[in-house]
C-alpha cells in the first residue's frame, strides 16, 4: 500500500499537532496574528478557566470596538422566527 513514509508510527494526534504548528508558523511568517497557547494539563479546571478567559477577553474586545457584546438582537428575532416556523408546520 501507498501513504506517507514519514507518518510510520505517528498518530492522528501527532498529525493534528504537526498541522497546527505548520499553520501558525505559516501565518506568523507572512506577516499574520497568531497566538498559541500551551496548557500542561487539560482537566475541567483548566478548560473552564481558558473559557472564562475568552469570554472576558470578547468582552474587553468588544467594548473596545464600541459593540454592546451583551445585545444579542439575531439570538431573540432568531427564537421568534423559529416558534412561528414551527406553529405554522402544523
Amino acid at each position: 500500500m501507498g501513504g506517507e513514509p514519514d507518518f510510520g508510527g505517528k498518530t492522528v494526534g501527532d498529525l493534528v499537532a504537526a498541522e497546527a504548528r505548520a499553520t501558525a508558523d505559516t501565518l506568523a511568517k507572512n506577516g499574520r496574528p497568531v497566538r498559541t497557547i500551551h496548557l500542561e494539563r487539560l482537566d475541567e479546571r483548566s478548560l473552564g478557566a481558558l473559557l472564562m478567559h475568552f469570554m472576558l477577553e470578547t468582552i474587553l474586545a468588544a467594548r473596545l470596538l464600541g459593540v454592546d457584546p451583551f445585545d444579542q438582537p439575531a439570538v431573540e428575532e432568531g427564537k421568534l422566527l423559529a416558534k412561528r416556523y414551527l406553529a405554522d408546520e402544523r
